[in-house]
């Protein structure tokens, strides 16, 4: 095979051509195609003249299905090994040489988008991108600019393996590179030490959620531990995995509030966007009303926080050295936060979840549990709470 490395740009379009490719002129030092209806127009060896400009490939059917998974941060680029399938079709420029790891798939024919790209979600605001699927899927033009071009950074794009795209199940691809892009999004916001076997939980119940595998749970999270010197990488694979379990066993499992307050806000949002699943994310059961799903979730956060007592009719909260009446409506504010979360922030449903969150057995507590010690209140003392 004739390497495109050594060649002129219209060389190099001559042997992509012959490759199977569909070879794009693009203007020097830019991403951008050169002429109009650039999707529809066939080849011409004409439309390259020498060095004088940079060379593209249009990727999908017209190409043969070749797709590009473009990794736009050093992370991506890092991580790449661990989660994308082998390839021996890799390039990119000398400051990040393998940014780019070209396969052969059907992605073209079942996505609805010619790019995927996995962007970080801050304060509603798309942000940086971490990697980008590149298909030219649904019949729209997606192109990749490739050796012997000028990068915009001035250095030139080169191979690093000049061999054949590896041929990969579609789904199978996605599901790669997806993982990448959450690996890439969680690594710097892992839990600090003493939070980290909940936050295994927390991940693992939001993956469960969106119908991830306990083998690509364990994946991710070996990754993450791995990466962060872990000591106990085991304890969080398990941890994590055990979501799976506890969900097909119609129990509840942590979504999207638990991500926020573990993992960042950041990081929840920008997972809801990419597992596009939001509904799932928050509510496990389908079937399930909405006031009842957040009243679970409120016993679920703030059993260690709160207890109702019925024959009083008072709300207790833990300051954290004793147990008092609460009387500024914390519980009502914490089950809007929730509800706001969930969609539904009427008066109506936030009243609703908190009259079914004070009969979970989480939180309802009896007048005669106040009147043992340690848990008489306004002591002082420094107990946990633990009823």
């Amino acid at each position: 095979m004739t390497s495109a490395r050594t060649l002129t740009i219209a060389a190099a379009a001559l042997a992509y051509h012959a490759r199977g490719w569909k070879p794009v002129p693009v203007s020097r030092k830019t991403k951008k195609p050169i002429g109009a209806g650039w999707q529809k127009r066939p080849f011409d060896p004409a439309q390259f003249d020498g060095n004088a400009q940079n060379i593209a490939i249009q990727l999908g059917a017209v190409s043969g299905g070749l797709v590009d998974v473009d990794l736009d941060s050093m992370l991506a680029v890092g991580l790449a090994p661990e989660f994308l399938p082998a390839t021996d079709a890799i390039f990119g420029h000398p400051s990040k040489p393998c940014s780019h790891q070209l396969y052969v798939s059907d992605l073209h024919t079942t996505e609805k988008f010619a790019v995927l790209a996995f962007k970080e979600f801050a304060n509603g605001r798309a942000g940086q991108v971490f990697v980008e699927l590149r298909t030219g899927a649904n019949g729209k033009g997606a192109t990749t600019v490739f050796p012997p071009s000028m990068h915009e950074s001035g250095e030139l794009v080169k191979w690093v393996r000049d061999g054949e795209p590896a041929r990969v199940a579609g789904n199978e691809l996605r599901r790669s590179v997806l993982k990448l892009a959450v690996a890439c999004l969680l690594n710097r916001r892992y839990p600090a030490a003493g939070s980290r076997h909940e936050g295994a939980l927390v991940l693992g119940g939001m993956l469960a959620r969106a119908g991830w595998t306990s083998d690509d749970i364990r994946h991710l999270v070996e990754v993450l531990a791995r990466a962060a010197s872990d000591d106990d990488v085991y304890d969080r694979v398990i941890a994590a995995t055990s979501a799976v379990n506890v969900k097909a066993n119609g129990r509840d499992v942590s979504g999207l509030q638990r991500m926020r307050e573990l993992w960042g806000s950041d990081a929840a949002d920008t997972l809801a966007k990419w597992l596009g699943r939001r509904d799932d994310l928050y509510t496990p059961n389908k079937h399930a009303g909405l006031e009842d799903t957040v009243a679970l979730e409120f016993a679920e956060q703030h059993a260690e926080h709160f207890r109702y007592i019925a024959p009083s009719k008072h709300w207790m909260r833990w300051d954290g050295s004793h147990w008092q009446v609460e009387h500024t409506l914390g519980a009502f504010d914490e089950s809007r936060k929730l509800c706001r979360s969930a969609g539904d922030a009427k008066a109506k449903t936030v009243a609703s979840v908190v009259t079914l969150a004070r009969s979970d057995r989480r939180i309802a507590a009896t007048t005669d549990q106040w009147d043992r010690d340690p848990w008489s209140f306004n002591t002082g003392e420094d107990h946990e709470p633990n009823l």
